[in-house]
C-alpha cells in the first residue's frame, strides 16, 4: 500500500470530516462536508457565519480531524495539528469543485451560500489508514 495515494484517494472521494475544536480544554466535535484542495494543500468546509463553531475558531483555531468512513470503507486520514482561519475564498470561488464532489451542494450554495462562511485547514501531517494493520504517518 501507498500511503500518499492513499490519502489522495481518501481526500478525492470522502465528502465528511469530523471536526474538533476545543475552547477552554472543552473539546466540541462535528461532522461537516469538505473539500481538500492538493495544490494549496488544505482542507475547505464551509459553516453558518456566526455560529458557535466560527467562535470557538476564533478563540482557538487549532483543530483535529478524521475523514469518516461510509459502508464497508475502512481507509480514512487523521490529522492531528490543524490550523483553521477564515478563507480568501468564497462559496462562489469553490462552487464547482464543491458540486463535481457532491451534486447535492448546488442546493446548498444556491439557498443558503450568502449565509455561509468558508474555513480553510492547513496542516503539514497526516495519517493514513486502512484497517486494523495498516498506519503510516505523511508529510503533506
Amino acid at each position: 500500500m501507498n500511503a500518499e495515494n492513499m490519502f489522495k484517494e481518501v481526500m478525492e472521494t470522502q465528502q465528511e470530516i469530523a471536526l474538533a475544536t476545543s475552547v477552554e480544554g472543552q473539546p466540541n466535535v462535528r461532522i461537516v462536508n469538505f473539500l481538500y484542495d492538493p495544490e494549496r494543500k488544505v482542507v475547505y468546509f464551509s459553516t453558518f457565519k456566526g455560529n458557535e463553531k466560527v467562535a470557538e475558531l476564533q478563540a482557538n483555531p487549532l483543530v483535529a480531524l478524521t475523514t469518516v468512513i461510509k459502508g464497508d470503507e475502512s481507509d480514512h486520514v487523521r490529522i492531528l495539528k490543524g490550523t483553521a482561519k477564515p478563507s480568501e475564498k468564497s462559496l462562489q470561488d469553490l462552487a464547482e469543485a464543491w458540486i463535481a464532489k457532491m451534486p447535492f451542494y448546488a442546493e446548498i450554495i444556491e439557498s443558503g451560500g450568502e449565509h455561509l462562511q468558508v474555513y480553510e485547514i492547513g496542516f503539514e501531517q497526516a495519517t493514513v489508514i486502512s484497517g486494523m494493520t495498516f498506519r503510516e504517518n505523511i508529510t503533506v
